[in-house]
């Protein structure tokens, strides 16, 4: 499991879709699930993905990460 904190409820909903409509299936945690301002994303990985499948979902990210603005958070932050 790899966490991709977002911190804005409504912008990691649109991040799902938006992944989502691109064939990429990813778990949206909000919050009382997660504290406020930590919602995020988990990302199953397994070993069946292959290395492509890997960069289409960071290449995936990115362009998410440009259309909403979001800001990328540490896990500790």
């Amino acid at each position: 499991i790899t966490p991709v904190v977002i911190g804005d409820s409504f912008v990691m909903r649109e991040i799902t879709k938006f992944l989502d409509e691109r064939g990429v299936f990813v778990n949206p945690v909000p919050y009382p699930a997660v504290p406020r301002k930590k919602d995020r994303l988990r990302l199953s990985l397994s070993a069946l993905h292959m290395r492509e499948d890997l960069d289409t979902v960071l290449s995936l990210l990115d362009e998410a990460e440009a259309k909403y603005k979001f800001v990328k958070h540490e896990e500790n932050a």
